[in-house]
């Protein structure tokens, strides 16, 4: 069970849950959204905070755009933990005759799950808060964006440029503009729940009570299957040896950075920012139903200089002087002598310092170890900028 509950806990909170189904009946629709400025991939990993002012100076800003014919009420900004470590601006929206009924069903969750003991709950795969009703909040904000169920789940855009091209994402998210001197995001990231608040939380109070019914359309959502003898494990599907089904085994997921590849046997994801991802999805789609080794679909857009030593100029490789140069590398024609080929680790490079960026970002030592090392690597036989350009040698 994702959440261990005692028999008080488990019945209060069954009251509770009729609650919020009685009041969502009732009420008109009370929507919820939040707001964060983050700096993505930032090199010192640190996320964008705005000062009390700043937000201030948004609100100020950016309520004349709001349509005056809906109500709104903006909240905070606040702690977005669970799921983020800075901070978030709230905005309610919708209808708010049901907003006081709303905070005090939430307080009467917190108050039963803030006793029990939750400590047996891996928080690294399931985040989770419930020490006041606003933590119940970002509670399923952060349940709704990761595991986007069926009546729990959000939509993420840029507040301001909700249309904007995927690729200008970032680019957007770092402007600001200046009001009396204090700098405020004119796009920070804005997370919206797909239904009211409680329809929300009336279907996460449900994923508490009973986890194995939780249906996740981005990822599965977390329980411990206790195997019995009268409860066999579920059957896996076939796997050979070094191989993988991509069918069954692989998921395209979609996080705070956009789409990327979920490997089946590997904490480490693949974004589509660059041509590395899109061959390896590409490669996936089409050998769909046929496995495929781990090597070689590491090798579509792959980091050619992984197993490199030592690299040699191309007349070297005509006299075989002492070659330690991979076969990857010489069947890519990544010649760090040729513009071809100083593009293409230039684009290896790109991938990787992008790489190094979301590990420091997630706190991932071992990532960032790997990605460094891989860096190292090429910059022992290329020069290049630090923006990942390679230069003639």
């Amino acid at each position: 069970m994702t959440f261990p509950l005692t028999k008080s806990g488990r019945e209060n909170l069954e009251a509770i849950l009729a609650e919020f189904e009685r009041a969502g009946r009732y009420y008109p629709p009370l929507y919820h959204e939040r707001l964060i400025h983050f700096v993505p991939w930032s090199s010192s990993g640190e996320e964008g905070n705005l000062s009390d002012a700043q937000w201030q100076a948004f609100i100020d800003a950016e309520s004349d755009n709001l349509d005056d014919g809906e109500w709104s009420e903006w909240d905070g900004p606040h702690s977005a933990s669970p799921g983020f470590s800075g901070s978030c601006l709230d905005r309610w929206y919708g209808n708010p005759d049901g907003q006081e009924e709303f905070i005090s069903l939430a307080e009467s969750v917190t108050d039963v799950l803030k006793r029990e003991d939750f400590s047996s709950v891996d928080y690294r795969k399931l985040e989770f808060a419930f020490r006041s009703w606003n933590q119940w909040i970002s509670t399923i904000h952060a349940w709704a964006f990761r595991f986007q169920m069926p009546l729990l789940r959000c939509e993420m855009d840029l507040w301001g440029a909700e249309d904007a091209d995927q690729d200008d994402f970032y680019e957007l998210s770092k402007l600001f503009n200046q009001t009396d001197g204090v700098f405020w995001p004119l796009h920070p990231v804005r997370w919206s729940l797909t239904y009211n608040l409680f329809t929300s939380s009336a279907a996460a109070i449900r994923l508490i009570l009973r986890p194995k019914t939780g249906i996740g359309c981005n990822e599965p959502w977390p329980f411990s299957n206790e195997q019995t003898a009268d409860k066999p494990e579920t059957p896996q599907p076939p796997e050979d040896e070094g191989s993988i089904v991509p069918t069954s085994c692989h998921r395209l997921v979609f996080g705070s950075t956009g789409w990327c590849l979920q490997l089946a046997d590997s904490d480490r994801p693949f974004g589509t920012k660059y041509q590395t991802g899109l061959q390896r999805i590409a490669a996936l789609v089409e050998c769909s139903g046929e496995p495929i080794e781990l090597k070689t679909l590491y090798g579509y857009g792959g980091r050619a200089f992984r197993n490199v030593r030592t690299a040699h100029k191309r007349q070297n490789l005509e006299t075989g002087d002492h070659l330690t140069i991979s076969k990857s590398l010489i069947n890519s024609y990544m010649d760090p002598d040729t513009e071809e080929g100083r593009q293409k680790i230039g684009e290896q490079l790109q991938q990787l310092l992008e790489d190094k960026e979301k590990a420091i970002q997630q706190g991932n030592a071992t990532w960032l170890n790997e990605t460094q090392a891989e860096i190292d690597d090429i910059n022992k036989h290329c020069r290049s900028t630090k923006d990942g350009e390679v230069l003639r040698c």
